[in-house]
Order: C-alpha cells, then structure tokens, then sequence
C-alpha cells in the first residue's frame, strides 16, 4: 500500500480567512475595483501593502533590529511576519557571521536571510533564487533595506552540472516555493506541472565565471536538490567555514550528504527541529566543530 503523504503543499484558509476574503470581495465590487479600469489601478497604487519586521536574534548588534517587505497577499505576508520567528537557529547562526563573511544564500527566496545577513552583520551576500517572481520581490526588498552595496542577485538555479535545465513551478505567485528541476515535486497537492526552461550551474563553475568573492558560509534550502548542488561545489566548499543545508531526516539524502561534506572537512553539529512544514529540518555543519554561539 504506497504510504500516504502526511503533508502537502496547499494553503487551507481558516474560516476567519475565508470571511475576510469573502468582506473584501463584496467592498472591492461595490466600488468597482477589478484591476481592469483607471480608476480600480489607483486604487490599488496608492495602498502600502509593505510591513517592518522585528527580528529579535539582532537586537545585540543592531538596537531596533528591523526588516522591510513588499507584501501584497497572504503568502506575502506569513513570510514576512512569521517565517522569522520559524528559524531561529538560523538566525543565530547569522547573527554570529563578521563583516569580513561572504554569505551564499542558496535559495535565498524573498530575501529573509539574505538581509539579516547584509543589513544587521554588513556581510557580503550572494543570493541565488532561481524563480523570477521570487527576485522581483528580493529586489525591491533589498533596496528598501538600503543592502544594495551588499547584495548581489543571482537568478538562476545550482546543480551538479552546468547545462539547462526543465524547471517545475508549483504556481505563478510572489513567494511561492517547492519549485522543482527535473521532476514535479511530489510534496505539491494537485501540480499543474507547469514548466520552463532555465540555466542552472555548478557553483564551481559560477564563482570563476562571473568572478564572485569565495564563500565563507552557504545555507541550502531549495526543495530537494542540496544534494546535487553540493556535488557541483567541491571546490567551492573549500573556503567554507559554516553551511546549513536542508534534508528530511531519515533519508538517504540526509546520509548521502552529510557523507560528502565529512569528506570535504566538515564536522557534523545538530540538525534542527522539524522547523519546516514538510518535516525538512535544517543540518549545521563546520570545519573543526567551530560552530560557537
């Protein structure tokens, strides 16, 4: 009997959502705002659908910690006020990098890592997000953030070759995630399988290439290739002190990848919580057991 998937990508709105959606649809058609007249787009123009975000693993090295986003929607929105507080150990991890790190951001998404990293730390950020929704969002984020002197904006995806690459969307929507090469990710309820052509490379082919500052730290989290990105980066790895790299526990990929990183020098720390919706948890790996805070 195939073993049933306990979770599945597919927001279910509560009922105190649905009534607010449902208030909002009667509001927005008595004033007639549809988005296909003058008058509906200035309205919708002149709303500030953007929040500030306290993140508190900061507050020792910036008084005030605090990031802007670009929301818009709910899935906008729940990134940015409650994903933060979903990752703790990564924030604290963050919090410990100098201003003299190189951060590679490996699925870097709207940018929530990214900017705790550029704008509390002053480390310098490679943020890679291969959905172009996804960095349309991270752009106006790390400006607003004033991190642009930071930052540098990667889109396209990491793999163990360079070559094109079939990349799987879940959806066409800002913020979205589970996004798959190869294959529709089988965690997607009811996958349009909608596709597309991209560039995906190996890192060790990208840093030379573009001529990127080596890394010193890298946090994977793409929805199931970490594995064949890190096959792609053995070169690349050897400046690394500090990686985070997502995995399911109890999987083959979770022993095959920590594998290659003990080959490579690292020391195996701890693995999170079950901090992601998935059941994925976060691996802490570094060289010499230098991970302290």
């Amino acid at each position: 009997m195939k073993q049933k998937i306990k979770w599945q990508q597919g927001f279910e709105p509560g009922f105190a959502v649905k009534l607010m959606r449902a208030i909002a649809k009667v509001i927005l058609g008595t004033l007639r705002i549809n988005g296909k007249s003058r008058w509906s787009n200035e309205f919708v123009q002149v709303i500030d659908s953007s929040v500030t975000v306290p993140i508190p693993e900061f507050e020792n090295i910036v008084p005030s910690a605090e990031l802007w986003f670009r929301t818009g929607h709910g899935r906008l929105y729940w990134r940015a006020t409650e994903t933060p507080g979903l990752t703790p150990l990564t924030n604290k991890w963050i919090a410990s990098f100098s201003k003299s790190d190189v951060f590679y951001d490996v699925g870097a998404n709207i940018g929530l890592f990214s900017l705790m990293a550029a704008k509390f730390v002053g480390a310098k950020v490679v943020a890679i997000e291969i959905d172009l929704m996804n960095t349309r969002m991270l752009y106006e984020n790390i400006f607003m953030n004033n991190c642009q002197e930071n930052v540098v904006i990667l889109p396209v995806g990491l793999d163990s070759s360079t070559h094109q690459e079939r990349l799987f969307l879940k959806s066409l929507s800002y913020g979205d995630a589970l996004h798959n090469l190869r294959t529709v990710n089988p965690l997607i309820r009811t996958p349009k399988a909608m596709s597309i052509n991209v560039p995906v490379y190996r890192l060790d082919d990208l840093i030379p290439g573009l001529g990127l500052p080596a890394p010193t730290k890298i946090k994977i989290d793409v929805d199931g290739v970490e594995l064949e990105i890190l096959r792609g980066a053995i070169n690349s790895l050897k400046t690394v002190s500090g990686l985070v790299v997502e995995y399911k526990p109890n999987s083959v990929e979770r022993e095959l990848i920590h594998d290659l990183l003990i080959d490579c020098g690292f020391g195996f720390e701890f693995d999170s919580e079950a901090e992601h919706l998935d059941g994925c948890v976060d691996g802490f790996f570094s060289r010499r057991h230098e991970l302290r805070w």
